[in-house]
């Protein structure tokens, strides 16, 4: 078991409700979470969607700030970092599309 990073198995066996939770979780956040990914990227497409997925650690920062647990200043300093990153190509995309159009 140490090489899989486990000294010893749980002394509480996890009830089957409790598996079926995780089951549940682990296939329908997946599932949907992929539907939508396919569905944006029909809509706005690869390049687009996938700048915007590095937003996703920023969206689950916010989230679990919800339920008060906060983020340490790497965390709010990596969050900017992406921030700026998505800005940043956003506006150079906007350049150009007004230099082409005028």
């Amino acid at each position: 078991m140490l090489g899989i990073g486990l000294a010893h198995l749980p002394a509480v066996t996890p009830s089957a409700v409790s598996l079926g939770l995780v089951v549940y979780l682990a296939l329908f956040s997946a599932a949907i979470g992929n539907l939508l990914w396919n569905f944006g990227v029909s809509i706005v497409g690869v390049p687009v969607a996938s700048l915007y997925i590095n937003l996703s650690a920023v969206f689950t920062v916010l989230l679990v700030m919800g339920i008060g647990i906060y983020p340490t200043w790497e965390q709010i300093l990596g969050g900017l970092v992406v921030v700026a990153g998505v800005l940043y190509v956003q506006l150079i995309k906007l350049r150009r599309a007004s230099r082409a159009a005028g």
